[in-house]
């Protein structure tokens, strides 16, 4: 076994380190057969902001054994939360990936953020796990952003468990959880344990509902709560054994009507009453990998209680690699490396570091890769497991596990790393033959690269002196690898470099890294808000453009309609069409030469990169070009030029209307704050949805412009004395009235 002791010993909240014993087993390097594979399980946690995800996954790495001593958030000392940022903060910012063991069995564990403004951090953790973990407040139940994360691992159909965590409040409740998943996710719940509460109503543990057994903590010689099982007694525990035998035979009922193994065993036995604790574990884990239900547990991760049994459910129910890799690499790829890039960071001693998830084959050492996406080769320098920003090097990373490698200069999150061009022509051959398609349509479906969201924040950058220009556009570009989700643009027609961004948090963080890690005493321009310009009725316009390069001549003519696109109707940016015969068939050959296409839509979308009101990007709009006439030699660049000078000529005459973003906000507050909270969303130009309870608490639910809620966190702290909190995520787009869109212009352009 390879150890590594890491020790660093400082006081405070923002580096208080401990000791940490780091266990590397030998399965990191050597796993290939199908019974090695099964006992391995990727996973990710996810959650609501503050719902216990950090503080779960550092009690998972303790009671594994990884570490002898846990960290706490508040100290700013846990493993997975090593950025300065997220400790100084107390939140998760990027995700971290740690590996530690279980009952004979390998997680690979990725702790992601739970502000929506990393919600991209997610959405790369969520393209190579194979299950996950969603942690639950038990007082609040299914928050914003926990809905959020839902739907994009609903997208995806990865298995999911349920931890309702915090059961130590005395406001926590599993019922609470059940109604809101049902409700607000529409998901079947198996309720596997109900909670132990004491004279006093400390919460003392869980009753397992598979095994019939009492889960009991008690503190131990270390300080740290021992979990001790004691099966039920019908006599001495009275209305426990009756509670817990009515929920069994609930479950069993329930979980008989997804699984017909089940229902035939209880069919042949006639009762509800024999079915085994092996019997109902195999149908929850059939249930679950087939995303027909989630299984809840509870427990207090802080409390140090219910984790164990958390860590079990991982094991027992959660698919492993064999169950949910992608048949789409198996059968592509075979024995042949498949990998997926889904992060990467800049270490200081290391360079960038790429972190990958293997579907087929092994990575060594010194060995050639293959970028998909850039059609490449690259070399990687080292091969390694990760604990977070603790790299231990290794001589292989086999299939199933996730991989940590320097030395890949060019690569990004969301590539595909194969082992070299030809086997991936081959595997785009045999999945095209398998499938019944085109060898370009396999390739797409091998998922090469990543589309961020949209940026709905902006602001200007600019380096203090023009010596520092240059490691600012360095540092830029370190970022951008990083986080996909950070935009870095050039506004031509102010010289300024824009910095676009998910919330006035991720840009805020932004800044202090270029601060903290980069030395770089940049200047920042105030927050603006994404708006974007639609157009209210079609319009049409022609161009000619003739000239004459030493013996070149070029020749554009164009005719093309540009008009609104409904959410009904999805056609694409750049079509064709033309009710003279003749002219579509001359139209149909000149696109089908892939050169004049790609000119024409790079045109278009550059035409369309700027409305006539505020210069901001035209949304949901479709060209189509009606006749084109193209000269003998005339070049693509011409073809380009033509289109967005056509595009912008006619939008110049367009009527127009500017769109700004709309949010969803849900915001928790006390009963006395209510109308002073209504009052301030209404002078927001807010719409209530709708007011809720929450135990003590009341849930306001309304939709509000983005522009309103710029420095909305500080504004709430100070009218409700800090004891409100409010989450956001983008809804819809939204016209102006033309009373706003002045009030918008004047503002943004001073004019």
């Amino acid at each position: 076994m390879a150890s590594k002791i890491n020790l660093s010993l400082c006081k405070g909240s923002r580096s208080l380190q401990l000791l940490e014993f780091v266990c590397h087993r030998p399965c990191h390097r050597h796993v290939s057969s199908s019974s090695d594979l099964q006992k391995i399980r990727n996973i990710g946690i996810l959650a609501h902001i503050d719902a216990g995800k950090t503080t779960t996954t550092e009690r998972m790495l303790y009671f594994s054994g990884k570490i002898n001593c846990m960290g706490e958030v508040h100290h700013g000392n846990t493993v997975t939360d090593y950025m300065e940022q997220e400790r100084n903060r107390g939140i998760t910012i990027t995700s971290a990936s740690v590996s530690f063991p279980w009952k004979d069995h390998q997680i690979n564990l990725v702790d992601t953020p739970g502000h929506i403004d990393f919600t991209m951090e997610v959405e790369n953790a969520l393209n190579i796990i194979d299950g996950c973990v969603v942690i639950l407040d038990s007082s609040a139940g299914v928050e914003a952003q926990t809905q959020t994360v839902w739907r994009q691992a609903d997208k995806k159909k990865i298995p999911r468990i349920v931890y309702a965590n915090k059961m130590d409040r005395p406001d926590a409740s599993v019922p609470l959880c059940v109604e809101t998943l049902h409700k607000k996710l529409d998901t079947e719940v198996f309720v596997t344990q109900l909670p132990i509460v004491g004279t006093k109503q400390e919460f003392l543990g869980v009753v397992d509902l598979l095994h019939l057994n009492k889960l009991l903590w008690q503190e131990g010689s270390k300080g740290v709560e021992q979990q001790n099982v004691i099966p039920l007694d019908e006599s001495s525990d009275g209305m426990l054994w009756e509670d817990a035998m009515r929920c069994r035979e609930d479950l069993i009922d329930k979980l008989s009507g997804f699984d017909d193994q089940l229902a035939d065993i209880i069919i042949a036995n006639e009762t509800l009453n024999k079915v085994s604790a092996a019997t109902l574990a195999a149908a929850l884990r059939r249930a679950t990998i087939l995303c027909k239900g989630v299984p809840l547990l509870c427990g207090s991760s802080y409390k140090n209680k219910g984790v164990q049994p958390l860590m079990d459910a991982v094991v027992r129910y959660l698919p492993s690699p064999v169950e949910r890799s992608n048949k789409i690499f198996l059968q592509g790829f075979k024995d042949n490396l498949c990998a997926h890039a889904f992060k990467v960071v800049h270490h200081g001693h290391l360079g960038p570091v790429v972190f990958l998830r293997l579907y087929t084959g092994e990575i060594s050492k010194k060995e050639k890769i293959f970028n998909v996406r850039l059609q490449m080769p690259e070399k990687c320098t080292n091969v390694m497991v990760a604990t977070a920003n603790d790299f231990e090097e290794v001589p292989t990373v086999t299939a199933g596990n996730i991989a940590v490698v320097s030395g890949l200069i060019e690569t990004r999150a969301g590539d595909l790393i194969t082992s070299s061009g030809s086997s991936t022509q081959k595997a785009c051959k045999d999945i095209a033959k398998i499938k019944g398609i085109t060898e370009e349509e396999a390739r797409t479906l091998l998922g090469v690269g990543i589309v961020p969201p949209e940026s709905v924040f902006f602001c200007s950058i600019e380096a203090p002196s023009q010596s520092q220009q240059v490691a600012l556009e360095k540092a830029l570009d370190r970022l951008q690898r990083e986080d996909p989700s950070l935009s870095v643009s050039f506004n031509e027609e102010t010289s300024q470099v824009i910095l676009g961004g998910m919330g006035e948090l991720h840009l805020d963080i932004i800044k202090e890294r270029l601060l903290t890690e980069y030395k770089l005493d940049i200047l920042l321009g105030p927050i603006q808000i994404a708006y974007r310009e639609a157009l209210n009725s079609p319009v049409e316009e022609k161009i000619r453009i003739q000239e004459s390069i030493g013996s070149s001549h070029q020749l554009v003519e164009l005719d093309m309609v540009i008009e609104p696109r409904t959410n009904k109707c999805k056609k694409e940016i750049l079509q064709i069409y033309s009710e003279d015969r003749e002219v579509q068939q001359k139209l149909e050959r000149l696109i089908g030469n892939k050169k004049i296409y790609q000119a024409l839509r790079n045109g278009v979308t550059e035409g369309l990169r700027y409305g006539p009101k505020l210069h901001c990007p035209l949304m949901a709009a479709s060209v189509t070009i009606r006749d084109i006439t193209c000269g003998k030699g005339t070049s693509p660049p011409m073809i380009s030029s033509a289109a967005t000078q056509c595009v912008r000529k006619a939008l110049e005459k367009a009527d127009t209307l500017l769109m700004e973003p709309i949010m969803y906000v849900e915001v928790v507050l006390n009963d006395e704050h209510q109308p002073l909270i209504s009052a301030d969303l209404a002078r927001r130009r807010g719409d209530l949805l709708g007011v809720g309870d929450r135990h003590n608490h009341r849930v306001m639910q309304a939709r509000v412009p983005l522009a309103e809620m710029l420095g909305y966190a500080k504004e709430l702290r100070s009218l409700t004395s800090g004891t409100a909190t409010f989450s956001m995520e983008f809804q819809e787009y939204q016209a102006l009235s033309d009373d706003q869109v002045a009030l918008v212009i004047e503002k943004e352009t001073g004019f």
